[in-house]
């Protein structure tokens, strides 16, 4: 595959804004867990969750207007853009009509307080009335409640944030519940109400395994046209892939992780000795599923990061948090990261990144100046 590189990275997690919080907080290695701010989570088996401090649609939105419709996943992918425009100039700017925007979102679920008022209004004493809900609740629910839970609308915010410097080219959302997450890195909140009655139905709320959220935005770029231009590469994307199996919801796949993990260390043509660390992401409810596909890695003998144990659950944005553990990694010194993630239905991707001045550049395409692919 074509040497991609990394140029840019903006982040925003429960160890605040900026790639050198979130590094210094994955090396600290302490879960940043504490009681939910968001709503009073005192009846889930779980009470504490990693939010993310000062993200406020008021100050992101471009106007007041835009704040109301911003849901908090879409928040954070603003948090993320705010920081990745501060440290980098925008590779696209050349020609906005070769680059993409493409982001990995969540269910966008809304605000619970959107469904008071219908609720109250559909109500009977004690009793909800179903057939009350699509007539005196519906007109009572704010009309623009729906504007938050659409899947799309991180993306857009980004797009209107953006303006004229907005990437427009080809660009899209992800939001399966169940792929793998590395295949649309983007930004999520878990925490939510509906996220926290959504694990707990699944058995998958528990003090060990904490809900968070989650944004990172990286600039992307053809390794070639991004030192022609001078901007030196974080990392370079040398190989990606995955693989599933259809298990049940929170249900392990050692096999399938395992696949995932060797596909891409052949499509980056190394070894798994050369690995130095892998990133390991699972959200299966059995961890020690991770262990096992390493075992499968025959060779390596690297170290590994585990970032959920630190930042938490973050639903769609923990692919977004598993590839700033793995750049924090070459950060550190790393010169080789497979980072491995799960979906929630038997779903894995891996990726390997490498540090900028390792692996053996390949000849750039004659076009490589006009292609890029900021995401």
């Amino acid at each position: 595959m074509r040497r991609v590189a990394i140029t840019a990275a903006g982040v925003t997690a429960a160890s605040g804004s900026g790639l050198d919080a979130f590094a210094k907080a994955l090396a600290a290695g302490v879960s940043l867990a504490k009681p939910v701010g968001a709503f009073d989570a005192s009846r889930f088996p779980v009470a504490e969750a990693c939010e993310a401090p000062d993200v406020d649609a008021r100050k992101l939105a471009k106007s007041p207007k835009d704040a109301k419709v911003i849901a908090r996943g879409a928040a954070l992918a603003l948090a993320a853009l705010k920081d990745l425009t501060a440290v980098a100039l925008a590779p696209w700017l050349g020609d906005p009509w070769e680059a993409g925007l493409f982001m990995g979102v969540g269910l966008e679920q809304g605000d619970v307080r959107d469904l008071a008022p219908p609720v109250s209004a559909a109500a009977d004493g004690a009793r909800l009335d179903v057939g009350k809900v699509a007539t005196e609740g519906m007109a009572a629910m704010n009309p623009l409640a729906s504007l938050r839970t659409l899947p799309n609308m991180a993306l857009a915010h980004v797009a209107i944030r953006l303006g004229d410097a907005a990437p427009r080219g080809p660009n899209a959302a992800y939001s399966p519940f169940d792929s793998a997450t590395l295949d649309a890195v983007g930004a999520d909140s878990a925490v939510t109400v509906f996220a926290f009655q959504t694990f707990a139905r699944l058995g998958m709320l528990a003090p060990s395994r904490p809900l968070g959220e989650a944004a990172a935005l990286f600039a992307m770029e053809e390794e070639a046209r991004a030192r022609g231009a001078g901007r030196e590469p974080i990392a370079i994307v040398e190989g990606w892939a995955g693989a599933a199996d259809g298990a049940e919801i929170g249900a392990a796949s050692t096999a399938s992780a395992a696949d995932a993990m060797r596909a891409a260390i052949d499509a980056a043509e190394a070894r798994a000795s050369s690995v130095d660390v892998v990133v390991v992401s699972s959200r299966d409810a059995e961890p020690a599923a991770d262990e096992r596909a390493l075992e499968a890695l025959h060779g390596f003998r690297g170290a590994r990061l585990a970032p959920r144990r630190v930042f938490g659950e973050s639903a769609a944005g923990s692919g977004a948090v598993a590839i700033a553990a793995g750049l924090a990694a070459i950060g550190a010194g790393a010169r080789r990261v497979l980072v491995s993630a799960a979906g929630f239905g038997g779903s894995y991707s891996a990726i390997v990144l490498g540090a900028a001045g390792s692996g053996r550049a390949k000849p750039a395409p004659a076009d490589a100046s006009r292609t890029a692919r900021p995401a």
